[in-house]
Protein backbone atom coordinates (compact mmCIF):
# COMPACT_ATOMS: atom_id res chain seq x y z
CA UNK A 1 0.00 0.00 0.00
CA UNK A 2 1.07 3.40 -0.45
CA UNK A 3 1.28 6.11 2.23
CA UNK A 4 0.35 9.58 2.29
CA UNK A 5 3.76 10.78 3.98
CA UNK A 6 4.90 14.19 4.87
CA UNK A 7 7.07 14.78 2.45
CA UNK A 8 4.40 14.36 0.13
CA UNK A 9 2.35 18.00 1.99
CA UNK A 10 2.51 20.71 0.84
CA UNK A 11 0.57 22.45 3.60
CA UNK A 12 -2.28 24.18 1.75
CA UNK A 13 -5.18 22.00 3.29
CA UNK A 14 -7.56 21.67 0.61
CA UNK A 15 -4.91 20.17 -1.93
CA UNK A 16 -3.29 17.96 0.74
CA UNK A 17 -6.46 16.83 1.59
CA UNK A 18 -7.08 16.23 -2.12
CA UNK A 19 -4.14 14.08 -2.74
CA UNK A 20 -4.69 11.59 0.12
CA UNK A 21 -7.99 10.98 -1.01
CA UNK A 22 -6.66 10.24 -4.24
CA UNK A 23 -4.38 8.03 -2.19
CA UNK A 24 -6.81 6.49 -0.31
CA UNK A 25 -8.56 5.55 -3.76
CA UNK A 26 -5.49 3.85 -5.26
CA UNK A 27 -5.02 1.67 -1.87
CA UNK A 28 -8.80 0.52 -2.27
CA UNK A 29 -8.33 -0.34 -5.57
CA UNK A 30 -5.24 -2.25 -5.17
CA UNK A 31 -6.92 -3.84 -2.07
CA UNK A 32 -10.12 -4.91 -4.00
CA UNK A 33 -8.37 -6.70 -6.79
CA UNK A 34 -6.05 -8.66 -4.67
CA UNK A 35 -9.35 -10.68 -3.30
CA UNK A 36 -11.32 -10.63 -6.98
CA UNK A 37 -11.53 -12.81 -9.77
CA UNK A 38 -12.73 -10.44 -12.23
CA UNK A 39 -11.19 -6.77 -11.23
CA UNK A 40 -13.84 -5.83 -14.15
CA UNK A 41 -16.15 -4.46 -11.90
CA UNK A 42 -13.34 -2.32 -10.07
CA UNK A 43 -11.87 -0.74 -13.22
CA UNK A 44 -15.49 0.58 -14.13
CA UNK A 45 -15.62 2.04 -10.21
CA UNK A 46 -12.66 3.82 -10.29
CA UNK A 47 -12.10 5.17 -13.56
CA UNK A 48 -15.33 7.72 -13.23
CA UNK A 49 -14.10 8.35 -9.94
CA UNK A 50 -10.99 9.07 -11.55
CA UNK A 51 -12.27 11.56 -14.13
CA UNK A 52 -14.19 13.53 -11.02
CA UNK A 53 -10.96 13.66 -9.52
CA UNK A 54 -9.21 15.02 -12.17
CA UNK A 55 -11.82 17.30 -12.90
CA UNK A 56 -12.62 19.06 -9.62
CA UNK A 57 -8.75 18.65 -7.54
CA UNK A 58 -7.00 20.16 -10.93
CA UNK A 59 -9.49 23.36 -10.63
CA UNK A 60 -9.41 23.41 -7.33
CA UNK A 61 -5.04 23.53 -7.73
CA UNK A 62 -5.23 26.21 -10.77
CA UNK A 63 -7.56 28.63 -9.16
CA UNK A 64 -5.56 29.11 -6.27
CA UNK A 65 -2.19 29.00 -8.16
CA UNK A 66 -4.47 31.32 -10.34
CA UNK A 67 -5.21 33.47 -7.43
CA UNK A 68 -1.67 34.14 -6.30
CA UNK A 69 0.00 34.64 -10.04
CA UNK A 70 2.01 31.33 -9.58
CA UNK A 71 4.31 31.81 -12.67
CA UNK A 72 4.33 27.40 -12.82
CA UNK A 73 0.65 27.21 -13.46
CA UNK A 74 0.93 27.05 -17.37
CA UNK A 75 3.63 23.71 -16.38
CA UNK A 76 0.79 22.29 -14.39
CA UNK A 77 -2.25 22.57 -16.47
CA UNK A 78 -0.04 20.57 -19.13
CA UNK A 79 1.09 18.10 -16.73
CA UNK A 80 -3.25 17.96 -15.78
CA UNK A 81 -4.01 18.08 -19.43
CA UNK A 82 -1.87 15.09 -19.98
CA UNK A 83 -3.58 12.89 -16.82
CA UNK A 84 -6.99 13.75 -17.88
CA UNK A 85 -6.08 12.52 -21.66
CA UNK A 86 -5.05 9.41 -20.07
CA UNK A 87 -7.95 8.87 -17.85
CA UNK A 88 -10.55 9.63 -20.81
CA UNK A 89 -8.95 7.41 -23.24
CA UNK A 90 -7.63 4.04 -20.83
CA UNK A 91 -9.95 1.26 -22.22
CA UNK A 92 -9.28 -1.71 -19.89
CA UNK A 93 -9.08 -4.87 -21.85
CA UNK A 94 -11.78 -7.29 -21.16
CA UNK A 95 -10.60 -10.15 -23.81
CA UNK A 96 -9.63 -12.16 -20.82
CA UNK A 97 -9.59 -11.94 -16.37
CA UNK A 98 -5.67 -12.10 -17.18
CA UNK A 99 -5.89 -9.00 -19.64
CA UNK A 100 -8.25 -7.03 -17.71
CA UNK A 101 -6.10 -7.81 -14.63
CA UNK A 102 -2.71 -6.78 -16.40
CA UNK A 103 -4.44 -3.84 -17.67
CA UNK A 104 -5.60 -2.40 -14.42
CA UNK A 105 -2.59 -2.77 -12.90
CA UNK A 106 -0.67 -0.85 -15.90
CA UNK A 107 -3.48 1.70 -14.70
CA UNK A 108 -2.40 1.70 -11.39
CA UNK A 109 1.27 1.69 -11.75
CA UNK A 110 0.48 4.73 -14.01
CA UNK A 111 -1.22 6.47 -10.98
CA UNK A 112 1.67 5.79 -8.74
CA UNK A 113 4.18 6.91 -10.47
CA UNK A 114 2.42 10.26 -11.81
CA UNK A 115 1.06 11.10 -8.71
CA UNK A 116 4.40 10.90 -6.40
CA UNK A 117 5.99 12.20 -9.96
CA UNK A 118 3.70 15.62 -9.57
CA UNK A 119 3.13 16.02 -6.27
CA UNK A 120 7.28 15.58 -5.51
CA UNK A 121 7.84 17.89 -8.58
CA UNK A 122 5.31 20.24 -9.59
CA UNK A 123 3.04 20.57 -6.65
CA UNK A 124 5.89 21.22 -4.00
CA UNK A 125 6.69 24.05 -6.02
CA UNK A 126 2.99 25.72 -5.94
CA UNK A 127 3.69 29.38 -4.26
CA UNK A 128 7.31 29.40 -4.03
CA UNK A 129 8.08 31.33 -6.86
CA UNK A 130 5.47 33.66 -5.67
CA UNK A 131 6.84 34.19 -2.64
CA UNK A 132 9.76 37.73 -2.49
CA UNK A 133 12.61 37.00 -0.26
CA UNK A 134 13.13 39.49 3.13
CA UNK A 135 15.78 42.05 2.37
CA UNK A 136 17.92 40.09 4.85
CA UNK A 137 17.15 36.61 3.48
CA UNK A 138 19.29 34.70 0.87
CA UNK A 139 17.42 33.95 -1.88
CA UNK A 140 20.09 31.54 -3.29
CA UNK A 141 20.14 29.78 -0.21
CA UNK A 142 18.64 26.31 -0.57
CA UNK A 143 16.64 26.66 2.80
CA UNK A 144 13.78 23.94 4.10
CA UNK A 145 11.08 25.35 2.11
CA UNK A 146 13.14 23.44 -1.11
CA UNK A 147 13.36 20.40 0.05
CA UNK A 148 11.35 16.70 -0.31
CA UNK A 149 12.83 14.83 2.56
CA UNK A 150 14.41 12.52 0.04
CA UNK A 151 18.59 12.67 0.58
CA UNK A 152 19.93 12.34 -2.20
CA UNK A 153 16.90 14.68 -4.12
CA UNK A 154 17.92 16.99 -1.81
CA UNK A 155 21.37 17.22 -2.06
CA UNK A 156 21.14 17.49 -5.92
CA UNK A 157 18.84 20.32 -5.61
CA UNK A 158 21.55 21.71 -3.04
CA UNK A 159 24.56 21.65 -5.61
CA UNK A 160 22.21 23.38 -8.45
CA UNK A 161 21.35 26.63 -6.20
CA UNK A 162 24.88 26.35 -5.40
CA UNK A 163 25.59 26.60 -9.36
CA UNK A 164 23.25 29.06 -9.70
CA UNK A 165 24.03 31.51 -6.77
CA UNK A 166 27.80 31.34 -8.92
CA UNK A 167 26.10 32.38 -11.91
CA UNK A 168 24.88 35.41 -10.13
CA UNK A 169 28.13 36.24 -8.67
CA UNK A 170 28.89 36.08 -12.62
CA UNK A 171 26.94 38.41 -13.97
CA UNK A 172 27.81 40.85 -11.17
CA UNK A 173 30.82 40.55 -11.79
CA UNK A 174 32.30 44.42 -12.52
CA UNK A 175 36.01 43.71 -12.62
CA UNK A 176 35.61 40.34 -14.80
CA UNK A 177 35.99 41.73 -18.47
CA UNK A 178 36.39 38.31 -20.08
CA UNK A 179 34.10 36.15 -18.70
CA UNK A 180 33.75 33.21 -21.76
CA UNK A 181 36.03 30.80 -19.84
CA UNK A 182 33.51 31.22 -16.51
CA UNK A 183 30.60 30.99 -18.34
CA UNK A 184 32.11 27.94 -20.46
CA UNK A 185 33.00 26.20 -17.03
CA UNK A 186 29.55 26.57 -15.73
CA UNK A 187 27.79 25.37 -18.65
CA UNK A 188 29.47 22.25 -17.66
CA UNK A 189 28.74 22.23 -14.37
CA UNK A 190 25.01 22.47 -15.30
CA UNK A 191 25.07 19.87 -18.64
CA UNK A 192 26.63 17.86 -15.96
CA UNK A 193 24.30 18.18 -13.07
CA UNK A 194 21.41 17.95 -15.56
CA UNK A 195 22.47 14.05 -16.81
CA UNK A 196 23.08 12.91 -13.65
CA UNK A 197 20.31 14.34 -11.42
CA UNK A 198 17.76 13.27 -14.13
CA UNK A 199 19.48 9.78 -14.38
CA UNK A 200 19.43 9.58 -10.31
CA UNK A 201 15.13 10.83 -10.20
CA UNK A 202 14.43 8.51 -13.16
CA UNK A 203 16.29 5.50 -11.40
Amino acid sequence: MYEFTEDCMIHIEEIDNEHRRLFQMINEAIDLAAHTEDVTTIADSLLPRLKEYAATHFAHEEAYMESINDPELPLQRKEHTAFTEKMNTFVLDTSSPEAARTSLNDLLTYLVRWLYHHILSSDIMIGKMCQKPEPTEDPFAFTDKYKTGIELVDNEHKQLFAIIREVNDLIHEELLHDKYDEIMRLLAELRQYTEFHFSDEEA
